[in-house]
């Protein structure tokens, strides 16, 4: 149950600091997506999609984040988790989560406020909540041990310099994932 909380805690930080309109988390399982975590979307936790299928199946196979604007009149977005949505996106990010360099998962966000597009920034933290989720992701499947806490710590410290204005965002998220354990 506390990797749920995480999940559910990284999903809902992600939609918030990007300004998106909702998102989710997705889980290898197989040969497919599962969502597994969701914030702001229509009911879609426990819906599946095959693991090359749209965006998030493009993170996930590649190891790449993506982040696009694209008309609604665009077909590359009625794929995968998008065709449960009860509107098209026009904004989407994919960000892989990974751990040991292997995708287990996905992190996706869509409509950012305004329809704006998602910025580098955006990517920048998303990818940050990505990694907590990859390890989340990996041990909830009966992995060894996570992350020491000092290579945490290194990220942190890496955020807030290199980001910031990203810093306390992702300083109060693992503030709350603490006291909530």
């Amino acid at each position: 149950m506390a990797v749920q909380h995480a999940l559910q805690a990284v999903v809902d930080a992600a939609v918030t600091s990007t300004g998106a309109a909702s998102g989710w988390i997705l889980c290898a399982r197989e040969s497919e997506l599962e969502v597994v975590a969701e914030h702001g979307a229509a009911s879609i936790r426990g819906r599946r999609v095959s693991v090359d299928d749209g965006a998030a199946g493009f993170a996930f196979a590649s190891g790449q984040p993506m982040a696009v604007a694209i008309p609604s009149a665009d077909d590359r977005l009625h794929d995968g988790v998008h065709r449960w949505l009860p509107t098209v996106p026009t904004t989407v990010m994919s960000i892989p989560c990974t751990h040991l360099d292997q995708s287990v998962g996905v992190l996706q966000v869509v409509d950012k406020a305004g329809g704006a597009p998602f910025t580098f920034e955006d990517v920048e933290l998303a990818a940050v909540l990505a990694d907590v989720a990859g390890a989340a992701l990996h041990g909830d499947a009966g992995a060894p041990a996570p992350p020491s806490p000092e290579l945490l710590a290194d990220g942190l410290r890496r955020v807030a310099q290199q980001e910031p204005a990203s810093y306390p965002l992702l300083a109060d998220i693992v503030q709350r994932l603490l006291a909530s354990a």
